[in-house]
């Protein structure tokens, strides 16, 4: 278990380190300095760490394995599948143990409330119990797609994907989300993205980049295991860059850096994936419904009968999925329904939807943010700054912004 523990310490430790880095390193007296505050850097790593909630090393045990599962299963990107094609005998144990990092995570008490981004700041990364809970429901959405696709490769159902199947599973996802934040109470929600107090122009393209999983799930796109387990990727690697930002082992801008680079990540291998293979009409259709999403979900609300749609994410999926359904090509042949036999017309409707997204976020980009809307810290809620941390992992100073003007 020591053995875990020095490996999660060892990824984090070159941040830690270069912030105590000594001035003088070239002489014998400042190498030994530094090899002292070396060892005092690694002994805070790991002591922020390990905490008296996990004595048994439980969850750090398989966060270790689902990092090294990762970086093997990245190293066979391509015609391999990312292993799952060439090496099918090791699905399951794979997808266990992703479980059980997700879910053992509830073990960890963390504060009820969360830490919101300041004015003008980036911020708000901290992990709070509302996402915990979406990560869990989220990387449970994906595991449980990746076992309907070793079903369908086990039982000879590639030429006849159960499209419905995966739908159910995105469907009953959103509903879960919502109920997980139900459970935590009106006062504790926060929304992820514009929590973190980013210009509107970032948020956009974070949030963009989370739509663009759905069209997949419902039945259109590459029915192939890398393609998901990038998602599953991005959810549990976020939600400990999220941990690590609460135990003060790195800084806010850093690790939303870090995030949207996985974002990218994650987007470079879905272009991949959707060009080579999958049919040239399956990733048009695809394309076409993830713009429609991002124009949906994220565009003005204008129309008076459109925002009934857009302010209704069951209303709109359930209306994109039949969508889907009805001009989903087939998935050997690639063949059109006889209602859109026609591929210019595809590509045109593709390229107009595409330039009408990257106007939108032309929009974000150049409108005025709005002071104190989404970043501003509210009534009640804890502002901490960046000092100390207290042992079991919360702010040592923590300061409330009470309301000037009482009832």
């Amino acid at each position: 278990m020591d053995l875990s523990i020095s490996a999660i310490a060892f990824f984090i430790f070159p941040c830690t380190f270069a912030r105590s880095k000594p001035r003088n390193t070239t002489s014998p007296c400042g190498y030994s300095i530094r090899i002292r505050t070396m060892k005092l850097a690694f002994g805070i790593v790991v002591e922020k760490l390990v905490t008296h909630e996990d004595p048994n090393h439980f969850h750090k045990f398989f966060g270790v394995l689902v990092l090294l599962n990762f970086i093997i299963r990245f190293s066979m990107f391509g015609e391999a599948d990312m292993g799952f094609k060439s090496h099918p005998e090791w699905t399951l144990p794979s997808l266990g143990m992703h479980t059980m990092l997700s879910y053992s995570s509830l073990i960890f008490k963390l504060p009820r409330r969360r830490i919101k981004a300041k004015p003008g700041q980036a911020g708000g990364y901290r992990i709070w119990p509302e996402y915990r809970l979406h990560s869990i429901i989220f990387a449970s959405r994906s595991l449980l797609f990746l076992l309907l696709i070793f079903y369908e490769q086990q039982n000879g159902l590639q030429d006849k994907p159960l499209f419905w199947a995966s739908g159910m599973i995105y469907y009953a996802a959103l509903i879960a989300a919502d109920v997980a934040s139900w459970s935590v109470g009106r006062e504790y929600k926060s929304p992820t993205v514009r929590g973190w107090g980013l210009p509107p122009i970032i948020s956009f393209l974070f949030s963009a980049a989370q739509l663009s999983v759905y069209p997949l799930g419902f039945g259109v796109g590459p029915r192939r295991f890398g393609q998901v387990y990038i998602d599953l990727f991005i959810i549990q690697l976020n939600a400990f860059m999220m941990t690590l930002r609460r135990k003060n082992l790195a800084g806010d801008v850093g690790l939303l850096t870090l995030y949207g680079m996985m974002l990218g990540i994650g987007g470079f291998f879905a272009f991949f994936e959707t060009s080579y293979y999958t049919p040239r009409s399956s990733g048009s259709i695809a394309g076409i419904f993830v713009c429609l999403a991002i124009l949906l979900r994220l565009g003005p609300r204008v129309i008076p009968g459109l925002t009934i749609i857009q302010n209704s994410k069951y209303i709109m999926w359930g209306l994109l999925a039949t969508g889907i359904h009805f001009c989903r090509p087939d998935y050997i042949s690639d063949k059109l329904p006889e209602c859109i036999d026609d591929s210019e017309m595809l590509d045109t409707v593709g390229t107009v939807l595409g330039v009408s997204v990257v106007a939108l976020a032309a929009c974000k980009h150049f409108r005025p943010s709005k002071r104190g809307s989404e970043g501003e810290v509210q009534k009640g809620d804890a502002s901490v700054s960046d000092g100390t941390v207290a042992p079991n992992g919360l702010a040592a100073e923590v300061t409330i912004k009470k309301d000037s003007k009482r009832r």
